[in-house]
């Protein structure tokens, strides 16, 4: 039982030391790009935030939840992310479904050093039209979603991170 526990593991989540690439999905260009909207979410602590944090900065935007292990293993991706796209003026801004508490209790048993904002009843997904977990919106650096994804992304991936650029203004 606990082989077939593994085999199935491998066959969703990658198998153990095999490359993170295995089982993503490409960021896709929007044919309709439209206006991120001006939506305010507390982070665990509370702390109200702008869903566009900087102006003239792409904004990475990804809905996960706790519960998701595909989002759990995308999060140290996305966490290096800044790091990994040279002089682009980038935001990585999560959005978590849960509970403000179960939130903070699992960046910290995480050591996540990301941005989280709290969407448990759902505001953002709604008005952003997220079905699925996970989901990646990116905005362009004058606030246009132009780039979107459901399920895990390669972030480390060249083609990936020249499309990031690509929206840098």
């Amino acid at each position: 039982m606990s082989r077939l526990i593994v085999i199935v593991a491998a066959l969703l989540f990658g198998a153990p030391g095999h490359a993170f690439a295995a089982n993503t999905v490409p960021l896709r260009a929007l044919d309709d790009p439209r206006a991120l909207p001006r939506i305010t979410l507390a982070d665990s602590h509370g702390e109200p935030h702008a869903i566009q944090t900087r102006a003239g900065a792409v904004t990475v935007l990804h809905f996960w939840a706790t519960w998701c292990l595909p989002c759990v293993k995308e999060l140290p991706a996305l966490q290096a992310l800044p790091s990994r796209v040279g002089d682009c003026e980038l935001d990585v801004v999560t959005v978590a479904a849960d509970r403000r508490d179960e939130v903070r209790n699992f960046a910290a048993s995480h050591a996540l050093d990301l941005r989280i904002l709290i969407d448990q009843y759902g505001e953002a997904m709604h008005a952003l039209r997220v079905r699925a977990f996970p989901e990646t919106q990116v905005a362009d650096s004058r606030g246009r979603i132009r780039l979107a994804a459901t399920g895990v992304v390669d972030w480390r991936d060249a083609t990936t991170q020249a499309q990031l650029k690509g929206l840098c203004g």
